[in-house]
């Protein structure tokens, strides 16, 4: 990682949004399958994120991180488990559905 750590000193370099995004898939395709089942796990791991990579951003990290996330795990879901995917509990707005139309046009039409 960019980061040193000492005692109580910590030093981090600034990450390019592309260097950003790819530590941040890294990091979620990390976790054991039972914490990356559904469109929520994303969102919530992007919290976790946002305080913990620095990279420059114009709008919330949070959400950028979680449309990041969420786009590699609706193009990649049968790689990260053998479970079918959790229905999301609550609609997806339009950012998400975007990020999803991205992805996965015909998962796009339905969420719609």
């Amino acid at each position: 990682m960019n980061a040193i750590e000492s005692n109580q000193l910590r030093v981090t370099t600034m990450l390019s949004k592309d260097e950003a995004e790819r530590e941040a898939i890294r990091r979620f395709r990390l976790l054991p399958a039972h914490q990356r089942q559904q469109y929520e796990d994303c969102e919530a791991y992007a919290l976790r994120l946002e305080h913990e990579l620095e990279f420059p951003s114009f709008m919330t990290k949070r959400r950028l991180i979680a449309a990041w996330l969420i786009r590699d795990f609706a193009k990649h879901r049968d790689e990260y488990d053998e479970h079918p995917l959790v229905a999301v509990a609550e609609p997806l707005d339009e950012f998400e559905l975007a990020v999803v139309a991205e992805a996965e046009p015909e998962a796009a039409a339905e969420a719609a």
